[in-house]
């Protein structure tokens, strides 16, 4: 199991990502089109601790995936769940 480290910087902050690197199996990460405050950047420095990550754009919706992007975000989940479970 990961532990939590403190971060270098920060003593009084607890690091997160810490041995997230050491998790092998597939993660998720997805990310909307059109969410400018979280978009593949950010999308992509949130998954970069792990070392197995499909990262997957949903297209037509905004940070509002679960109410307007469902049926684009839906296939995308049922694939992964197939293939992890």
């Amino acid at each position: 199991t990961a532990s939590l480290t403190l971060a270098k910087n920060n003593p009084d902050q607890v690091n997160f990502t810490a041995n997230l690197n050491l998790y092998s199996k597939k993660v998720l990460f997805t990310y909307s089109e059109r969410n400018p405050a979280y978009g593949l950047e950010h999308a992509q420095s949130v998954a970069a601790p792990f070392p197995n990550v499909e990262l997957v754009k949903i297209i037509g919706c905004g940070h509002e995936i679960p109410h307007f992007g469902w049926d684009n975000l839906y296939p995308v989940i049922k694939k992964y769940l197939s293939e992890i479970l």
